[in-house]
């Protein structure tokens, strides 16, 4: 009976210690309304740079809890800090490993980043690599797919959802595989972390104004607008 207790301690131990992420649960989405707005110019990390960065580089087989390859795990400010050095983007190996045209580039081919998202993070690395918690603002009367749900694709989802990963087997390159997913009914459950669904961004809710974005484009008719 002894011997059957320690075995259910061990299995228990051993799961957490597969479940666990050793940066901790990132930050949940807060609804970026004009409450603590960034001043002008201010990169929020909560809204711009963690999910971006979780997307292209923390997903599955990457440099996530499981895999943590080269030891890293960017899904958490004090994962990402660990190549970044705070004021100095052209020495962080964040910003030169995404900007690297060689073989060093990261996410590897096809999945680079756009050269405005690693404008971004290059920007938000110079003025100081802050865990800043600021709201972007997100305005729910505006839903076009080219101002508002494309953009949070990019950011939130296409790092996991393109040709060379597909999570899930899903895609969401482009406006043609987005329309695909919301005809068939999974893109604002998932977007909701509704039940029977899988969450999604995983470990990072979308705010309430950026999931109504997404329910009224849909009601909308899901224009290519």
């Amino acid at each position: 009976m002894r011997k059957l207790f320690f075995a259910f301690l061990m299995i228990g131990m051993t799961i957490v210690s597969c479940t666990t992420d050793p940066y901790g649960t990132p930050p949940e989405i807060t609804d970026p309304t004009d409450e603590n707005a960034c001043a002008d110019g201010v990169i929020s990390f909560q809204h711009e740079i963690l999910p971006l960065v979780t997307s292209s580089c923390a997903k599955s087989g990457c440099h996530d809890p499981i895999r943590h390859k080269e030891g890293l795990i960017l899904n958490s400010y004090t994962g990402i800090m660990e190549i970044v050095r705070a004021g100095k983007s052209n020495k962080s190996k964040l910003f030169t490993s995404l900007s690297d045209f060689g073989e060093d580039l990261m996410p590897p081919p096809p999945d680079k980043l756009t050269s405005d998202q690693i404008d971004i993070i290059g920007r938000w690395i110079d003025q100081g690599a802050k865990e800043t918690m600021c709201n972007t603002g997100c305005d729910p009367t505006s839903f076009t797919f080219e101002k508002a749900i494309f953009p949070l694709m990019k950011t939130y989802c296409i790092g996991c959802h393109n040709d060379n990963l597909a999570s899930g087997d899903i895609n969401l390159k482009d406006y043609a595989a987005i329309k695909d997913i919301v005809e068939k009914g999974r893109l604002l459950g998932t977007a909701r972390h509704d039940t029977g669904f899988s969450p999604m961004p995983p470990g990072q809710k979308l705010s309430d104004c950026n999931i109504t974005q997404i329910e009224k484009w849909i009601n909308d008719g899901a224009k290519n607008n």
